[in-house]
């Protein structure tokens, strides 16, 4: 099993596999059949990496999404629906934030109830030892102070304190911490999720089942087992077969995916507006790189022709986009953002300018499903003088980098679930250590100022105009070129029902719980 964590990773970031929080599918709303959901059986998951830990505070946790959940759920929309909870409220006067437990209890796999005591306790520990602790570095502290509320205090205000607790902050049970220890965590879970972790069986798949005290409901299938397959294609010759349920098919040509639906009864489904932004990342604050200088930044990524390499690589299932982190229409993203076009002779000249006539030798890291791209951006750099040696390590490694990286460039591939808001602010603040480039990215006071009224806006409406100013500032001295958007394509069986793939959510929240299978 040298893959449980990719397609899972496009399955968490790209789905949105969760309905309303107080809405339900009736069973007339069921296709197929009388109308009568099935319960039984095994759904099963295609993947391409597995994880080295299903420990959800201190590592890049996206295999165990059926059985870890946030405490919220982001919508397309930018706002929140409660997951774990009754309902929040912001007090940006008094820097508070106030959560409300649900009436029902909220049960983890132990059968320990989370109690205000215990959320708080886990935002705490997010805080202190998550692996994005630095996004939660403006809260001062999370007090339960009575049996129903939680209120988290800020050192400064952060509008994005509801963001983190969707996508950063997956409460574990405190009784199986304390009773366990730590290093349970690396091969066992105990999350409040529809399914709980039932056999990890390493180097083939994690196999989970249905957790019946679940508070959406219980499960309608009996377990959930996401499988590593040695390749794309031998997955593909499972799905034809019917050993697989859902599988991310991006990047399969047309006449592929066509066979699928017309001979073996598959249902593709696309996310025209969910995907993963292929982003190329250079080293700006090390003096002794020549991506030091900032038209050699923007010389190397005028060389590049985007568009050819979308389509090359996609099969005409791409946007062209110039905005780092979400579609243009985003409500964040600055219509001034230029871009970079595709202009080698330009590109020459300002390497000529910057004292580069015959180019330098520069590194590209990149991991091994992004390998393909790393070799069509090396040739056209070729083509400018740039020679590249290539750096590429599976995905377990080539997270170390993320966040900063010594010299030369990196190609980053970003669900455009984080949103741009989040990513940006992460990724151009001094003081955050986790995020795309938080190391290797200039920072400088007026962006970090800027970022910082950001973050203490109110609302949205005033929130989103000094976004947009940030983006074109963090553009401008950092040059990133966005390859790319990826359009999310999910291919599930017919007989699968109630997937819910791709209705509106663009967050790890899940409806694992409704799914059923129609055989």
């Amino acid at each position: 099993m040298k893959k449980v964590l990719s397609v899972l990773l496009v399955l968490v970031m790209v789905l949105g596999l969760f309905s309303a929080c107080n809405k339900k599918p009736t069973p007339t709303d069921v296709p197929g059949g009388d109308g009568t959901p099935k319960k039984g059986g095994i759904i099963h998951v295609y993947t391409d990496m597995e994880p080295k830990s299903l420990d959800a505070f201190r590592t890049r946790l996206m295999v165990t999404m059926p059985a870890y959940e946030g405490i919220l759920i982001k919508k397309d929309d930018g706002t929140f629906k409660c997951n774990l909870i009754k309902e929040y409220s912001a007090d940006l006067k008094n820097l508070t934030y106030t959560l409300t437990l649900k009436d029902e209890p909220v049960y983890f796999h132990d059968d320990s109830i989370m109690t205000a005591e215990v959320l708080a306790w886990n935002i705490n520990q997010y805080k202190e030892v998550g692996y994005f602790a630095s996004s939660f570095n403006m809260i001062d502290k999370a007090e339960a102070v009575d049996d129903k509320h939680v209120v988290i205090k800020m050192k400064e205000w952060d509008l994005l304190i509801p963001y983190d607790l969707s996508r950063m902050c997956y409460p574990v049970s405190k009784e199986f911490v304390e009773k366990n220890g730590w290093d349970a965590l690396n091969e066992q879970e105990c999350g409040t999720g529809a399914f709980k972790l039932k056999n990890w069986v390493h180097g083939d798949r994690v196999e989970f089942e249905k957790f019946t005290k679940y508070h959406e409901g219980e499960p309608r299938v009996d377990e959930v087992h996401v499988v590593v397959y040695s390749s794309v294609e031998t997955a593909l010759l499972a799905l034809q077969k019917g050993e697989i349920e859902i599988m991310s098919v991006g990047g399969q040509p047309k006449k592929k995916l066509e066979e699928l639906q017309n001979q073996y009864g598959c249902v593709l489904n696309i996310g025209e507006s969910s995907g993963a932004v292929l982003t190329l990342g250079y080293m700006c604050n090390n003096p002794d790189d020549p991506l030091y200088d900032k038209n050699v930044r923007k010389a190397l990524s005028h060389a590049i022709d985007c568009n050819a390499i979308g389509q090359a690589l996609t099969d005409g299932y791409f946007v062209k986009d110039i905005h780092q982190w979400g579609l243009p229409t985003y409500a964040y993203c600055s219509p001034n953002v230029k871009g970079f076009e595709y202009d080698p002779e330009l590109a020459k000249k300002m390497l000529a300018e910057a004292g580069y006539p015959n180019g330098f030798k520069t590194t590209l890291k990149g991991g091994t499903a992004s390998q393909d791209r790393a070799v069509m951006i090396k040739s056209y750099l070729a083509e400018i003088g740039v020679e590249v040696e290539l750096e590429i390590t599976d995905r377990a490694n080539f997270d170390q980098y993320v966040s900063g990286w010594p010299s030369g460039l990196l190609l980053h591939q970003a669900g455009t679930a984080n949103g741009q808001e989040y990513q940006l602010s992460n990724s151009a603040r001094s003081d955050v250590t986790t995020g795309f480039g938080s190391g290797s990215f200039i920072h400088n006071e007026e962006l970090d100022k800027l970022c910082r009224q950001c973050l203490g806006s109110e609302a949205k409406d005033s929130y989103a105009p000094m976004q947009r100013v940030a983006e074109i500032m963090f553009q401008e001295e950092c040059c990133m070129l966005p390859l790319y958007m990826s359009i999310g394509m999910i291919m599930q069986q017919g007989y699968l029902k109630e997937a819910h793939i791709y209705d509106g959510v663009v967050t790890e929240g899940y409806t694992w719980h409704l799914m059923w299978l129609d055989k």
